[in-house]
């Protein structure tokens, strides 16, 4: 009752990433229903320099949510689209596979002051044939450097 009132209230969700018809990831939360209005993955530099930066991704394993079966993340790719950026910045994307150890997907070049950019990244687990149908969960962690 306390989780339902914190959401109602708008202080704490609980947060699980979802699939959009069109292959981007946003936030939904698992008890009250509601969307995460901010899209996508942003990354802001207020750092005024010519020093650019970089962000990883890290998958861990999917768990299905009804029979708890493992579903390994070596076989999934993590694939970026071209970043919305603002300031002076070059920000190519690069998909990852086997996101299990942290791997560039953005890397900002060609800075010159603050700078920001903004994307969607799809993600594609490989799924064996034999796998039972369920819905898995799994955490997707973005770090900058």
């Amino acid at each position: 009752m306390l989780q339902a009132l914190m959401c109602k209230l708008n202080i704490r969700h609980e947060w699980h990433i979802e699939h959009a018809e069109d292959g981007s990831l946003y936030k939904r939360c698992l008890r009250c229903g509601k969307d995460d209005d901010q899209r996508g993955i942003t990354v802001t530099d207020n750092g005024a320099s010519t020093a650019g930066w970089s962000t990883s991704v890290l998958l861990m394993d999917f768990t299905g949510e009804a029979t708890g079966a493992r579903l390994s993340a070596a076989g999934a790719t993590n694939t970026p689209t071209a970043a919305t950026a603002t300031g002076t910045v070059s920000v190519p994307a690069s998909p990852a596979t086997d996101p299990t150890a942290p791997k560039i997907i953005q890397t900002a070049t060609c800075v010159t002051g603050n700078n920001a950019a903004t994307w969607d990244a799809g993600l594609s687990p490989q799924v064996p044939t034999e796998g039972v149908v369920d819905a898995s969960t799994a955490t997707v962690t973005y770090s900058v450097s």
